[in-house]
C-alpha cells in the first residue's frame, strides 16, 4: 500500500516546490513529520532550478542550480515526502476537527500545518507578439537555451542581477551580448564588473 494511501493526517503540508518549498520540506521531514508537498510544475526547484552557478555557496566547488534541485528532490524522495504535482486552490479551517483543508482540483489535504513558499514567477516581456517567440529567439534561461544562440548576437533585457548572470553566461557563448536596461544597471557592483571586464 502507497504512502498517499496510508496517510489520513499530514504534519505538514508544503504549497510550492521551490528552493524554499524544498527546504521547508526536507527539515520537517527530517524531524519525523509526516509532510507533503504540492508543486505544479514539473521540475522542482523554481527559479534556482535556471542558475548556471549559484553565487555565495558556502562550497569549495561551484554548484549549479539544476544540481542544488536535484540533489534536495532526492533528499526528500529518500525522506518519503510525497511530492504531488498538484496545485492548491484553497486552504480552510475545519472547527470540528481544528485541523487545515488544503483542496487541490483533485483531492482535500488534511494537515496540522500548512506553510506557504509559493515563490516567485518570471516576469514576462509584455512586449506585443513577443508570446509567439517564445522558444523561437526568446528564452527565460541562459543556462538552458544559451547553446541554441552558439556565435549569435544576443540582447538581455533588464539591468538587474538576473539579467547580468544571464548575460554572464552567455558572453564565452554568444559573438556578442547587449544588455538593454530601462535607466541603470541596479545589479550588484560585481557582476556589473563582470560584465564590463574584457574577454580573454
Amino acid at each position: 500500500m502507497s504512502l498517499r494511501r496510508r496517510r489520513d493526517i499530514w504534519d505538514v503540508v508544503v504549497v510550492g516546490g521551490g528552493i524554499g518549498g524544498l527546504s521547508a520540506a526536507w527539515y520537517t521531514a527530517r524531524r519525523g513529520l509526516p509532510t507533503a508537498l504540492l508543486e505544479t510544475q514539473g521540475l522542482l526547484g523554481g527559479q534556482v532550478a535556471t542558475v548556471n552557478t549559484l553565487d555565495d555557496w558556502p562550497a569549495t566547488a561551484e554548484v549549479s542550480g539544476v544540481e542544488l534541485a536535484a540533489s534536495m528532490s532526492e533528499k526528500l524522495s529518500a525522506s518519503a515526502v510525497d511530492i504531488r504535482h498538484e496545485a492548491a486552490v484553497e486552504v480552510t479551517h475545519s472547527r470540528d476537527t481544528g485541523l487545515l483543508l488544503v483542496r487541490t482540483e483533485e483531492r482535500t489535504l488534511r494537515a496540522r500545518r500548512v506553510i506557504a513558499a509559493s515563490g516567485a514567477s518570471l516576469r514576462p516581456l509584455g512586449v506585443p507578439g513577443a508570446e509567439g517567440f517564445v522558444g523561437k529567439g526568446i528564452s527565460q534561461c541562459a543556462h538552458c537555451d544559451g547553446f541554441f544562440f552558439k556565435g549569435q548576437d544576443v540582447a538581455v533585457l533588464g539591468g538587474g542581477d538576473s539579467a547580468l548572470q544571464e548575460a554572464l553566461v552567455l558572453a564565452p557563448i554568444a559573438r556578442t551580448v547587449t544588455i538593454i536596461v530601462r535607466s541603470r544597471l541596479k545589479a550588484k557592483q560585481a557582476y556589473i564588473e563582470r560584465a564590463q571586464a574584457p574577454r580573454t
